[in-house]
């Protein structure tokens, strides 16, 4: 796919490539007229980058495609004294208006002023909410997962996860009543969206991550690849000084109550841990950032409660189970006085019957079970960036992200079969970014991104049995595993895709110009995007037998008679 915008606005506008900023307004003098011809610099204080601009003759000015941080603006003029403003913060994708007021006097003077005064963006059309560093890291947020402070923003509404053939920690929000699938993710200027589901690749940990911008309404051309919103984030980056931290966050099933209905308080212990450090390689020119974080999840929920037959079920007998569990209700079909002839019990069920757990009770004329679903899950997070500033004209920067999930079969951790409806998972997500910025003057500037993201998710299970291994004639496309579902009674293995991969890879490009020509500010540039996904879903290759009590009344009973209600299976 292959997108052009071609750009022109008045009076300044604010154009800029995603994941910059830029300052622009007017100088005056005190009796409000303009002064052209002045020197305006802006240094990023962080790293001593500066960039200089000389006011049109109208007295305004541009600073475009600025990365974000910390300024100090600088005017000059000879005839008045030097303004200098510093505390001015960029945030992603802002445009704020500053206006210079000069006063007569000696350019060796200076006026200061220390405050940060109010940066309004008045030329914006969109709607938009920066969630900055400082709420990314002292908001509580359960994981850890950025994307969950989107719904700060307003008008934004979760409504949930992406299922498993997606990459862990996609998220399908509605903002502004847009669809669910309708925001467009960028990260560091580049497409950052997963093809497959359309909701976010992983964003980078909190404490990697500088800020991002949530933005709906009426958004530029740049932004226009999603019906609903723009989600623009930018990673940290390395500076003069160096800063690091290190944190680990705890949580524990010691400390919460017991679920009503488990037989045991839950084993959750979750820890994430991790750290940062960014600096100089060489002042003023070169910085690096790099970032880890681990993620070990263990729980042993045992909070799931179903029904096996008992042996006196097995034995045709379904007598107590009608009078104690069924409020009488007789069964139907071949049952008489709710009882079968053992020969007319199905040796198939007998057989899966020896796989299931006993129940809580042996006495127990309902069977009931309790059971969970082990989860042992090992995650990580690794974020790098090198910045560059080559000369005052050329700049650019990589950054490289890695995010992996893996996440063993919970039969292969319990063994016991109810808990193989939960497939392990095995993924992976990669994505390298390249950026280069170049001034072929001070009022043309040109941005230059490249990117590619790759998604690995295998979804898999271990073996336990197949219709195959008990004796029944049908063809086994997957080995040792099969779908049985039961109204009423136990159910084994996952219903769809028990053995799949899903492989979307993406490149993407993009190039930007910004050029200040008077009282005009004209922005152009193209992006280009190319999806490659390759799938290999066994999607109900496994077989499903479903029993749900249309032959006898019940699902056990139906099971326990072999009266199949369906059987679906795909290639």
């Amino acid at each position: 796919m292959l997108r052009l915008a071609f750009l022109s606005a008045l009076c300044c506008a604010g154009l800029f490539a995603q994941a910059t900023s830029q300052i622009q307004g007017v100088v005056q003098d005190a009796s409000g007229s303009a002064v052209p011809g002045a020197e305006v610099k802006a240094t990023q204080t962080d790293t001593g980058t500066v960039r200089t601009v000389t006011s049109g003759a109208n007295g305004d000015y541009v600073l475009s495609n600025l990365a974000i941080g910390p300024y100090r603006l600088e005017v000059r003029k000879t005839g008045f004294t030097t303004y200098v403003q510093s505390g001015i913060v960029l945030q992603v994708a802002s445009s704020p208006t500053i206006d210079v007021p000069l006063k007569v006097g000696a350019v060796s003077e200076q006026a200061l002023v220390e405050a940060n005064a109010a940066q309004v963006e008045t030329e914006a059309t969109s709607v938009g909410t920066v969630i900055e560093s400082q709420r990314i890291l002292d908001l509580p947020l359960n994981g850890r997962q950025a994307t969950d402070l989107i719904q700060l923003a307003g008008a934004a509404i979760p409504a949930g996860k992406n299922g498993t053939a997606g990459m862990a920690g996609g998220q399908y929000i509605s903002v502004a009543g847009g669809s669910l699938f309708g925001i467009a993710y960028s990260l560091d200027g580049t497409q950052y969206n997963n093809p497959f589901d359309s909701t976010n690749l992983p964003f980078p940990f909190p404490d990697s991550l500088q800020e991002f911008k949530v933005e709906t309404s009426t958004l530029t051309a740049q932004n226009g690849l999603h019906s609903a919103a723009a989600v623009e984030a930018v990673t940290r980056s390395g500076a003069n000084a160096i800063h690091g931290d290190v944190f680990e966050f705890l949580r524990n099933g010691d400390m919460n109550a017991r679920n009503f209905f488990a037989l045991k308080r839950d084993t959750l212990k979750r820890n994430q841990y991790g750290g940062t450090v960014g600096g100089p390689i060489k002042k003023d020119k070169l910085f690096y950032f790099v970032g880890y974080q681990g993620t070990r999840t263990r729980s042993d929920p045992g909070s799931s409660i179903t029904f096996v037959p008992t042996a006196q079920e097995l034995a045709g007998d379904f007598s107590s189970w009608v009078a104690s569990c069924n409020k009488g209700k007789n069964l139907t079909g071949p049952f008489v006085n709710n009882k079968i002839a053992l020969s007319q019990v199905s040796p198939q069920a007998l057989q899966i019957a020896k796989l299931l757990p006993t129940a809580n009770n042996p006495a127990d004329p309902c069977g009931t079970t309790t059971y969970g679903a082990v989860t042992q899950t090992n995650e990580y997070q690794v974020v790098s960036r090198v910045d560059y500033q080559l000369s005052q004209k050329h700049s650019i920067f990589g950054r490289y992200l890695a995010t992996t999930l893996y996440q063993p079969s919970a039969y292969a951790i319990s063994k016991n079969i109810l808990a193989s409806t939960q497939g392990g998972l095995d993924d992976l997500a990669n994505s390298a970014t390249f950026g280069d910025t170049y001034l072929f003057s001070p009022n043309v500037v040109n941005q230059f991104r490249i990117a590619f993201n790759r998604v690995g998710v295998h979804r898999f299970n271990d073996d336990y049995f197949s219709g195959c291994d008990l004796g029944i004639s049908m063809t086994c496309y997957i080995p040792h595993q099969t779908v049985l579902a039961v109204t009423g009674g136990p159910s084994i293995g996952i219903g769809t895709a028990i053995q799949a991969s899903f492989i979307p890879t993406i490149f993407s490009g993009s190039d930007d110009v910004s050029w200040v020509k008077g009282a005009h500010q004209f922005a152009f540039g193209f992006s280009m995007f190319h999806y490659v996904s390759s799938s290999n879903a066994n999607v109900y290759s496994a077989g499903t037998f479903t029993f749900n009590g249309t032959a006898t009344g019940s699902g056990l009973s139906d099971l326990v008679s072999g009266n199949l209600d369906s059987f679906l299976q795909g290639v």
